[in-house]
């Protein structure tokens, strides 16, 4: 790995020396985490021991533009601390990539470009599309984008994606589940005066492997749409986000079930002084009742979102987890105060099902609330490379929650975390043209 990396870098040197009017930059990062949980993401069993443990995410980013060019490459290592022996040689544990990509202009004007390779993927809000950045191996895609830029207004963004887990020379079997195997979508985003407008349609594929009554394994693409838009409008003091999306399509399973799927959500946030604001919201994603089922699914699925950023940090919902269920109703108020060098903040959510949960056992619904969870968090900034983050929250239970995610609801559900971060930039050069 080190004579990669060291060639890696002797080539980008030589190559920024051979042209003019560009930049490099050469960055890093280093983020350990320690957690502490006990009833993280899914409620504890009676009498369980909490988890204890060190993450760390290491990367080193090299950046390269040009007046025609953009190429980036970021290389990543995630770890637990621990995970290896003291006297490794295990090269399966190396570096992997995270991003990388180029990113060359097209024509005058540079109101085209192309973005190709492997890359994050964000837009708005993050609540379909996003990096998933507090996850420690965060989230990138493998696509080509085009990408037009009409004005400093508006934009418009036409990804596409089809993926193959090895070079089969065959057969376009897919045997990654966790993925789409085909994604094709367009993302429009235009600015008026004190209202921004972004429209989002996609498209995915996901493969389905079944057997045929002659034990022949057959495999089929589903698609499944996304339609919707986000909203931000500004005023004063005022800020006000929206978001609209309906799924429709078909369910990636091997029998044939439409999907009817809806995510409504509104944040209504005031700037009280210059260091505090406050925001109320409410989000609704539909479910699918376990009391009287229908014959399409119903639950709304937010796809490739950093689902951590919005229905509760200790991440009981869509986060690995609560897909296909009984959907969500999310009321929060958040709270976020600023000091010099310091910002602290305090969020709470009352969650309830969206659709009828069953009782185990009966063919009666439960009643609607899952609990009520506390986030608090305090960051604090040594220097503009240097962070220290660290939070605590609880989540307050019901018994139909545990109806849910099993476990004892009435256990202490807690997690409390701290995390460092320093990014430094360790070289950048740049060339002017003469």
């Amino acid at each position: 790995m080190k004579k990669i990396l060291t060639i890696s870098l002797s080539v980008l040197c030589a190559f920024v020396h051979t042209l003019s009017a560009q930049t490099f930059t050469l960055s890093g990062e280093f983020r350990p985490r320690t957690e502490y949980a006990h009833g993280l993401k899914t409620l504890a069993a009676a009498d369980q021991d909490p988890g204890f443990f060190t993450t760390q995410r290491s990367r080193l980013n090299l950046k390269y533009g040009a007046s025609k060019m953009t190429a980036y490459l970021s290389l990543q290592d995630v770890r637990t601390w621990g995970n290896q022996s003291q006297l490794n040689e295990n090269e399966d544990r190396a570096v992997s990539i995270h991003e990388a990509w180029i990113m060359p202009t097209i024509g005058k004007g540079a109101k085209w470009a192309l973005k190709i390779g492997r890359q994050e993927i964000v837009y708005d809000d993050h609540r379909i599309f996003g990096n998933v950045g507090w996850a420690q191996s965060a989230r990138s895609h493998d696509a080509l984008l085009l990408k037009y830029s009409p004005s400093a207004k508006s934009s418009l963004d036409i990804g596409l994606a089809y993926n193959q887990d090895i070079a089969r020379l065959n057969s376009n079997l897919y045997l990654n589940a966790s993925n789409y195997k085909t994604m094709q979508y367009l993302w429009y985003h235009t600015n008026f005066s004190k209202l921004g407008v972004s429209l989002l349609a996609l498209n995915l594929g996901m493969q389905v492997l079944s057997l045929d009554s002659n034990n022949v394994s057959n495999q089929e693409t589903k698609f499944n749409q996304t339609l919707g838009t986000h909203l931000n409008y500004k005023t004063g003091k005022f800020t006000i986000l929206a978001n609209l999306y309906y799924q429709l399509g078909k369910r990636a399973i091997s029998a044939d079930q439409d999907i009817s799927a809806y995510l409504l959500g509104l944040d209504l946030g005031y700037a009280i002084n210059a260091k505090n604001s406050i925001t109320l919201g409410y989000e609704l994603q539909s479910g699918s009742s376990q009391v009287d089922p229908s014959e399409k699914l119903n639950s709304f699925t937010p796809w490739y979102g950093t689902n951590h950023k919005f229905n509760g940090h200790m991440d009981y919902f869509y986060v690995g987890n609560h897909l296909n269920s009984v959907g969500l109703q999310d009321i929060y108020v958040k709270w976020n105060t600023k000091f010099s060098k310091c910002g602290l903040g305090a969020d709470l959510h009352y969650f309830s099902a969206a659709a009828d949960v069953k009782k185990p056992g009966t063919q009666e619904a439960a009643p609607a609330n899952l609990g009520t969870e506390l986030d608090l968090y305090l960051d604090f900034m040594f220097s503009d490379a240097v962070k220290c983050q660290l939070g605590y929250s609880q989540m307050l239970a019901t018994e139909t929650l545990g109806y849910l995610k099993g476990g004892k609801y009435n256990e202490t559900q807690n997690w409390a975390w701290v995390m460092l971060s320093y990014t430094p930039t360790f070289l950048k050069h740049e060339v002017i043209k003469q």
